[in-house]
């Protein structure tokens, strides 16, 4: 019988959705009263984030925490709260998880993420804030570097290697929306929904995301409007490409109606809950 709700929430979506496109826009509110600005530390560098940690009624755990990225969110509704500790399931296997404990205006945790036959951990620190994930600079570059991007990636050391050459073909994407607004950057992964978020810097750019379970932080450094050379830092690899323009035209992303996700969310944590 469970199976049979998912099946029929996911096809009910799958159908209503298709052809929805939208504008690439920020999703992020920074007037919230209960967003929290965080940082992850992977390899030995800070990624930010941002998210909000609510109570839901319409949730059988009672909470429900959004992700922000750029354009983007993703619903997380199996939260489990103890007291001042707090833990959410990232994954469906509830192999991933992202711990904390609430201090008052303060949040210290540690995302615990399995990579093949082991684990690896990230620990954050996260404070009620109202700030941007990075702070912008006076005087960023000039280029404007909306439009869409073709990625060309460095060749691995060791393409022998199983687990190295999995995350070659799972991580290295090969097209890449931009938009600038302002001071901003937002970035769209073609053609998964994993957004990016950031700000343009004195050469380039610097954004990040938070996005099943995983932080990534990508560097743009521009040789002329046409290219940049870009460095994505995630939690088992420091990776570099060179990016070259392919199209000047407006973004425009796919986009599903999380209306629908929520309900699938949704069902999933009543189940489990029983």
């Amino acid at each position: 019988m469970r199976k049979l709700i998912y099946i029929a929430l996911i096809l009910l979506s799958t159908y209503l959705l298709i052809g929805c496109t939208y504008e690439m826009k920020k999703v992020d509110n920074t007037l919230l009263s209960n967003r929290w600005r965080g940082e992850f530390i992977v390899q030995n560098r800070k990624v930010p984030f941002v998210f909000s940690l609510e109570k839901e009624q319409a949730n059988v755990y009672g909470y429900r925490v959004v992700v922000v990225n750029g354009d983007q969110y993703e619903q997380l509704e199996t939260v489990h709260m103890q007291g001042k500790n707090f833990r959410v399931e990232l994954s469906y296997d509830q192999e991933d998880v992202l711990e904390g404990k609430i201090n008052g205006n303060i949040i210290n945790g540690k995302l615990r993420k399995r990579f093949s036959d082991s684990y690896l951990e990230a620990l954050f620190t996260a404070h009620k804030s109202n700030d941007l994930r990075f702070t912008e600079i006076k005087k960023p570059t000039s280029i404007i570097p909306d439009g869409i991007w073709l990625l060309q990636y460095d060749t691995l050391k060791n393409l022998k290697n199983t687990a190295d050459l999995f995350r070659h073909n799972i991580d290295r994407f090969e097209s890449l929306q931009l938009f600038r607004k302002d001071n901003e950057i937002f970035g769209s992964i073609i053609p998964a929904e994993q957004g990016f978020e950031g700000v343009m810097t004195t050469n380039g750019f610097i954004c990040s995301s938070f996005y099943k379970s995983e932080p990534y932080l990508m560097e743009g450094e521009f040789i002329n409007d046409k290219e940049f050379i870009g460095t994505i830092t995630t939690m088992t690899d420091i990776y570099t490409f060179k990016a070259l323009k392919k199209s000047d035209s407006e973004v425009i992303v796919k986009k599903t109606d999380n209306i629908f996700s929520t309900l699938i969310l949704l069902v999933k944590a009543y189940f489990e809950h029983l």
